[in-house]
């Protein structure tokens, strides 16, 4: 939506240098206890985005 250079920024922001102490970067490498509250921390902004889209 915003072009490949804010693509390329936000990987950039998310790399670590060293790479980090845990694997936590997908679904099925972090713990339920994380998923879920991720989940709940994201709900709001999640439901706004779904609204605007209608």
């Amino acid at each position: 939506m915003r072009g490949r250079n804010y693509a390329e920024a936000l990987v950039r922001q998310a790399e670590y240098a060293p790479p980090p102490p845990i694997d936590a970067g997908t679904l099925e490498t972090v713990s339920l206890v994380v998923s879920e509250m991720a989940q709940m921390m994201f709900a709001p902004a999640i439901a706004e985005f779904e609204a605007l889209a209608e």
